[in-house]
């Protein structure tokens, strides 16, 4: 009776074996040398032989011979550091992407809409660069603080032409001197009057360029409880008129499905009354140091909410959204609800740069 387990389990052992042997040939056999090939091979053989015959002592015997056979192909030996580390990293990637997909992405704020509670991507000018606005300590003022001196210098004279007529794209604004195009930062200043003759060396502007806060987002908490006003929430712009498509905004979350909204400078009416219970709300509606505007009401018409009067009625799977700096924020005020499929989650840590903001987000 001990000899049949014992038989079976080298059984066991004997076919573990014949399929590494097996893996081995699949991925390296165009690599090996034929004698190598050969010798595998009537390793191979040897040992289901002596698996069909139920041989205890022959099946661990051809066992180990193919095994050595193995080493022999790939000896056994410690692995590179270098190797160590590619999978390391290689498994750090996979679980981030992970992290990404299903549960935490990072989201960079591209605009001023939710000042001060989070930045967007900014620049002020200024004429005096420090020690560390120089290489090579500027590259690691960024890494820290995501802040970066440039200066647009005229590569040949010129006259400035009209500031009037300036064009732009995602990467900047774009001034002409004579026939040569420089990019500025959005919202640049100009330090000349538009048929300034410049001369070549000259700076036709200067300043720090501060990247936009970059934050986590909980892809998760919504999927198991409702988003709750007050939130900082980013959500789709897919399906909703007049937004582009295939990008993501970020917003505070003022109304919930089946409430009235109304905006009443500076406040926020839900059913009729004041929000009193959520802070972030409360914040703005108080007008606290960097909120002094209060919420406003959009500049136009045709917007989803126009006036004090206007009173909205949100759906059953509709919320309403609306920027910290309503006076800079193209939100829920012009073009309205999202609905609850176009939620990704809650946005809840500033990652980076460091800054008075850095930390849980409020």
């Amino acid at each position: 009776m001990i000899k049949f387990f014992q038989t079976r389990q080298a059984v066991r052992n004997a076919k573990d074996i014949l399929r590494q042997a097996n893996h081995l040939r699949n991925i390296r056999e165009d690599m090996m040398r034929d004698a190598d090939l050969n010798k595998l091979s009537e390793s191979e053989n040897a040992l289901k032989e002596a698996i069909r015959a139920g041989d205890l002592s022959n099946i661990e015997k051809e066992s180990e011979t193919l095994l050595t056979c193995l080493n022999k192909i790939i000896p056994v030996g410690r692995p590179s550091a270098l190797a160590e580390n590619f999978e390391i990293l290689v498994v750090a990637v996979v679980v981030a992407m992970g992290f990404r997909t299903y549960f935490i992405q990072p989201f960079k704020i591209p605009t001023g809409s939710m000042e001060p509670t989070l930045n967007g991507i900014h620049a002020e000018a200024h004429t005096n660069p420090t020690f560390m606005d120089k290489l090579p300590m500027k590259c690691l003022k960024w890494l820290a603080y995501g802040e970066w001196y440039i200066e647009v210098r005229v590569k040949e004279d010129g006259v400035l032409s009209n500031l009037a007529e300036t064009t732009s794209d995602e990467t900047g604004m774009y001034w002409y001197v004579g026939n040569r195009r420089y990019t500025v930062p959005r919202g640049a200043k100009p330090r000349f009057y538009s048929g300034t003759v410049l001369k070549k060396g000259e700076i036709l502007w200067s300043g720090t360029m501060t990247t936009g806060d970059h934050v986590f987002v909980d892809k998760v908490r919504w999927n198991f409880a409702r988003p709750k006003r007050g939130e900082v929430m980013v959500f789709s712009t897919q399906g909703i008129k007049t937004l582009p498509e295939g990008t993501h905004y970020i917003k505070r979350l003022i109304g919930l499905p089946n409430e009235t909204v109304s905006v009443v400078p500076p406040n926020i009416l839900i059913n009729g009354n004041v929000v009193k219970d959520a802070e972030g709300i409360v914040r703005i509606e108080q007008q606290k140091p960097g909120y002094e505007a209060g919420y406003t009401l959009p500049y136009g018409y045709s917007c989803y909410i126009s006036s004090t009067s206007d009173v909205k009625q949100l759906g059953p799977s509709d919320y309403f959204p609306l920027g910290d700096n309503t006076q800079n924020s193209r939100d829920g005020r012009y073009w309205g609800t999202v609905p609850a499929r176009n939620m990704i989650g809650p946005a809840f840590l500033v990652y980076w740069p460091y800054s008075q903001r850095w930390g849980h987000i409020r």
